[in-house]
């Protein structure tokens, strides 16, 4: 099975017979590398005094951590935040 992120859930296999019935349960989480999103994106240019709103999301399995820097120096690190 070619796994994807979409597999991860509870999975059953179940055994039937004349004697009765047993159920082994698997839960499956799936692991991935984390994806992200940012509006906008590329470069942007603004005049002095602007206001700039830039979203920056991502998914991944485990959860990933958001991590702004700016000049090499670490802006605001937290899995979400309002800058």
């Amino acid at each position: 099975m070619n796994v994807q992120a979409e597999d991860t859930g509870k999975y059953y296999c179940e055994i039937i017979t004349t004697h009765g019935k047993s159920v082994q349960v698997h839960a499956i989480e799936v692991q991935y590398a984390p994806r992200i999103f940012t509006t906008p994106s590329g470069f942007i240019e603004l005049p002095v005094g602007a206001i700039l709103e830039v979203i920056c999301e991502a998914e991944g399995v485990p959860q990933p951590a958001i991590t702004w820097t700016h000049n090499n120096q670490t802006v605001i690190d937290y899995l979400r935040e309002i800058v």
